[in-house]
């Protein structure tokens, strides 16, 4: 556990008397916490205190928080859209998204400061809970900062860490407000310079115009937000996995939710508890999404073998998706390159002009788009679909499926190898293998519980591997207890007495 944590996951927090907070809500939090980690031992939550015995953070993860990481949890957004808005308590989210393209939320903490030192508690923190600390994502998304910038490379070297692009457009409407009450197109000709360029040309021609257009070229807050442009612009992510690039709509229907149901008077338990609500909500749509899944049959729209191939392959969200880009057949492409490795144009006049570069290895049927879908997305485009039309490939490569996005993903349950560090006492040891138990078990019970049919399944072979484990530790004492008859007998042995040698008779 970092440095300055109560955890309540070993001794159930410390008495709300014990701390002095300016948040005066926070004993309330606390005991809010303390009564769901009762109701549910799967419930984390910790809390950091500063040098002067305030609470700097408060972290708290539910069961199902804990368990979606392992199969969410690699492109991820710290999301503090809750935090820096008036109507709301500060409170921030960890969120990802989930195989049917549904956020979920990953843990959520109440951020009383910004500095380094809460932001690299926060992140130790809310690893240890969902990840054990083994498993830090691919991508984190957060609001940009200094503070948060450096605890990031520090706790996730290996992490890529970008900056909320969202955030950023609504930070250039606060910062800039002279300037958007001035001039009415200065906000579409921005967002179509971030969200509308397809290539990094693109965006420089459009951020030229919008700096001379609006005379913007001296505004020194707006050239410290171009000169990080690669860690917030999208057009430089596109080669990275991001499930969700349009994730910034999830942040803003999240905050017109809170906006309208909450105000700066509403008091922090009730934010809790309806937040708490909305996530429950969640947890039953994504139920209701993998039913559809696994048991309702999409219609087909076209006579595709790769269409009928991808129905039995997706999840239910993502075929959805996917059939979009199924028809295709209002791109036409040109064939520009010939060879093992043929380059094709692919446009159409709906895009005013605007056209793809698609190229396709015979050899192994590989292809890849200008556009770079299949790289953030994990789907293929209508460029290449377009493609394969012509070429005669009839169903989809296996190197073309992101298992992510796969009905095996939803089936299958990745219960972790957790490799136990050598040197620790046996209380650790016993601590992490129970943690590692818990979290494997919420997996299961997240899987298990979504239909009836698949409870009874479950439910019977838990059983099965309970006797087992009851069976193997009986086993275990009975060969300790004979271990432990056998040391006895020979620590309390009786000597055998030293034999002497017998005197040989004297002659008289």
């Amino acid at each position: 556990m970092p440095t300055g944590a109560v955890d309540g996951t070993s001794n159930g927090g410390v008495a709300g008397a014990a701390l002095s907070s300016e948040l005066d809500e926070v004993p309330v939090l606390l005991e809010h916490l303390r009564k769901r980690q009762a109701e549910s031992p799967g419930f984390f939550y910790a809390m950091q205190v500063d040098g002067g015995n305030r609470v700097s953070c408060v972290f708290w993860a539910d069961p199902r928080a804990r368990a979606a990481y392992g199969s969410s949890g690699d492109a991820v957004t710290l999301d503090t859209t809750y935090r820096k808005a008036r109507y709301m308590p500060p409170v921030a989210a960890f969120c990802g998204v989930n195989h049917h393209l549904q956020g979920v939320t990953l843990g959520c903490c109440l951020l009383l400061d910004e500095t380094k030192a809460t932001y690299l508690w926060l992140l130790d923190t809310w690893l240890a809970a969902v990840g054990g600390g083994r498993r830090h994502p691919g991508l984190l998304v957060t609001d940009q900062g200094k503070a948060m910038e450096a605890a990031v490379a520090r706790v996730m070297p290996n992490t890529r860490h970008r900056f909320c692009q969202w955030h950023i457009l609504s930070r250039c409407k606060q910062i800039l407000h002279e300037a958007y009450a001035k001039h009415a197109t200065l906000k579409a000709d921005l967002k179509e310079c971030v969200c509308v360029s397809e290539t990094i040309e693109e965006f420089e021609v459009r951020w030229e115009f919008v700096l001379n257009k609006y005379n913007l070229r001296e505004n020194a807050w707006l050239q410290s937000v171009y000169d990080s442009r690669q860690q917030w612009a999208w057009v430089y992510q596109k080669g990275f996995f991001f499930p969700e690039l349009l994730k910034s709509q999830q942040s803003e229907s999240l905050n017109k939710f809170f906006k309208a149901h909450f105000n700066a008077k509403t008091p922090l338990l009730a934010f809790i508890s309806r937040f708490e609500q909305a996530m429950a909500l969640h947890f039953e749509k994504e139920a209701e999404a993998e039913f559809a899944t696994l048991y309702l049959k999409p219609t087909l729209k076209t006579p595709s073998v790769i269409e009928k191939q991808a129905a039995g392959i997706y999840t239910r969200a993502i075929f959805d998706v996917f059939q979009e880009f199924i028809e295709s057949l209002g791109y036409h492409a040109d064939k520009v390159e010939d060879g093992m490795v043929l380059t094709f144009i692919v446009a159409r006049e709906e895009d005013n002009g605007r056209s793809y570069l698609v190229t396709f290895n015979q050899s192994d049927k590989q292809a890849k788009c200008s556009c770079y879908k299949f790289e953030y997305a994990g789907l293929l485009c209508r460029h290449v679909l377009r493609i394969f039309f012509m070429v005669g490939v009839r169903s989809l490569p296996d190197d073309c499926i992101v298992e992510r996005w796969t009905m095996d993903a939803v089936a299958s349950i990745a219960l972790d190898e957790r490799q136990l560090e050598p040197g620790i006492s046996s209380s650790e040891c016993l601590a992490a293998c129970y943690d590692d138990l818990c979290q494997n078990g919420l997996t299961y019970a997240m899987r298990g519980a979504m239909l009836p049919d698949v409870y009874k399944v479950a439910k019977a072979a838990l059983q099965k591997a309970f006797a087992e484990v009851v069976s193997a530790k009986n086993q275990q004492m009975s060969e300790q207890q004979s271990c432990s008859r056998q040391q006895d007998m020979l620590q309390h042995r009786m000597p055998l007495p030293k034999l002497q040698a017998s005197k040989a008779p004297t002659k008289k």
